[in-house]
């Protein structure tokens, strides 16, 4: 998947058809942010079915009416769709797709979401974890609460998982954080020597540690809040 892409669309006969919806899902989260098209091939028919999912600002049935001749069956709403395709038609339907939203403004291409608090990193103590506890259960129309510690200093400990793209960092001299997927970033140096970002995350307890720390859910220069 190329980095300038804004759409991917992916197809597979190992695919099981009730799974589409639910991974477009998850590779729109990980690894695009733009319409994602997950399609189940059918080898004996020779048509593909799948899942559509788009992002805020983007209307992904007007996109697929924009499609329609290269489609056997459409129809959904703005942000999730159902589709059917032949799989001759599968890569000339990815080139439409991209040139389509290539048309659409950037910053809807930039995943943002909402910040709750702005907090020093000394205020993150066992006492915080424990009033926070309080407003669990979390879920639908109860969020869990993120924060955001502005320009906090942020040094690499050592990268962890089989594959050693996760990291552990230290904030300030005593906090720790968790980054997933965090040694794929493109500055990763600076932050190996140590540096200054604004950092969102998510509060939580290691119990091996017995420690508070961060789940980090980004890292950058953010606007005011």
């Amino acid at each position: 998947h190329s980095a300038t892409r804004r759409s991917l669309v992916l197809a597979d006969a190992a695919w099981p058809l009730g799974l589409v919806g639910l991974v477009a899902s998850r590779v729109q989260h990980e690894l695009c942010y733009g319409p994602v098209v997950i399609l189940s091939m059918d080898p004996e028919t020779g048509t593909a079915r799948g899942s559509a999912r788009s992002v805020p600002g983007l209307d992904i049935h007007r996109v697929l009416s924009e499609c329609s001749d290269m489609l056997l069956q459409w129809g959904g709403h703005q942000m999730a769709a159902g589709l059917s395709i032949d799989v001759r038609s599968i890569e000339a339907f990815s080139a439409r797709i991209e040139e389509i939203v290539s048309t659409y403004p950037d910053r809807l291409f930039r995943p943002c979401g909402k910040v709750d608090l702005c907090l020093r990193p000394g205020c993150i103590t066992p006492e915080l974890v424990d009033a926070l506890r309080t407003l669990e259960p979390h879920g639908t129309g109860n969020r869990v609460p993120t924060f955001v510690l502005r320009d906090a200093h942020i040094q690499v400990v050592e990268r962890f998982g089989r594959e050693r793209n996760h990291l552990r960092v230290r904030i300030e001299k005593h906090l720790q954080g968790i980054l997933w997927r965090g040694a794929e970033r493109s500055d990763l140096n600076e932050w190996a020597a140590g540096c200054r970002r604004d950092i969102v995350c998510e509060i939580a307890w290691d119990d091996y540690r017995r420690i508070p720390t961060c789940d980090i859910k980004d890292v950058g220069r953010l606007p005011a809040l």
